[in-house]
């Protein structure tokens, strides 16, 4: 099984986000942000262990979910969606880390590699206020049946992949601010949620996206802000 086989939007072949500049919202100007798709081996660790990211997956039951998701990491290695492809240099984004550019580049959409799972776990669930047993208290899953293996770049928003329980393979979603949707599956599996992905384009975003004019080959004044309206599969300049 390769990554194109469980998430089809990566044979897209040239994707592009159709924008507005939110600097100017009386125009009627439309600007292209052509998109990428990038390997990267770590996005909260400096130092990455390829071999907990090893024992994660090895760690995951038998389900089909964690062989797709097997499949779509190629190993620990994370992958970044809808990155800015004018962003990207030859060996990796042209900004320096530090600059906030930089963690743009790595997709608007994040799947992480596996030795990052447990830090991510750990951030979730300092996210939970009134502590992880009333977060779960009404759910059919338990804090232990979860991986958060997928996020919103610029944001604490996860897709959670459940492990154990009548939910086990499906994926749900959790928000920090109160649209979550943890009680039914957001997606069959792993490779529904790449086609939910796909089809709803920016609306998963939930508006926390934005490029700018060197991320567009259109022209937009340089200060523009481009808010992605619209996703395409092809059309996109190179």
């Amino acid at each position: 099984m390769k990554p194109e086989d469980v998430i089809s939007g990566l044979r897209h072949p040239s994707p592009y986000f159709l924008c507005e500049n939110l600097r100017d919202r009386k125009s009627a100007a439309r600007y292209r942000v052509p998109l990428t798709s990038q390997r990267f081996a770590a996005f909260h660790a400096e130092a990455p262990d390829p071999a907990a990211g090893t024992r994660a997956l090895a760690g995951l039951p038998t389900l089909e979910s964690s062989a797709q998701l097997a499949a779509v990491l190629e190993g620990v290695k994370g992958l970044g969606l809808w990155a800015p492809k004018l962003a990207m240099g030859e060996s990796g984004p042209k900004a320096q880390p530090g600059d906030h550019r930089y963690q743009a580049a790595y997709g608007s959409v994040l799947i992480f590699p596996p030795h990052e799972w447990e830090l991510l776990r750990g951030t979730f669930a300092n996210w939970q206020f009134d502590g992880v047993e009333a977060a779960f208290e009404n759910l059919p899953y338990s804090f232990d049946d979860i991986v958060p293996f997928a996020g919103l770049n610029l944001s604490p928003d996860l897709w959670l992949l459940i492990l154990r329980g009548p939910l086990a393979g499906s994926v749900c979603w959790w928000t920090h601010d109160g649209d979550s949707c943890m009680d039914e599956p957001w997606a069959a599996d792993i490779r529904a949620w790449g086609e939910r992905i796909h089809a709803d384009g920016p609306d998963v975003l939930g508006g926390t996206i934005r490029f700018e004019a060197d991320d567009s080959p259109d022209g937009p004044p340089a200060d523009a802000e481009l808010y992605p309206l619209e996703y395409h599969p092809d059309g996109g300049a190179n």
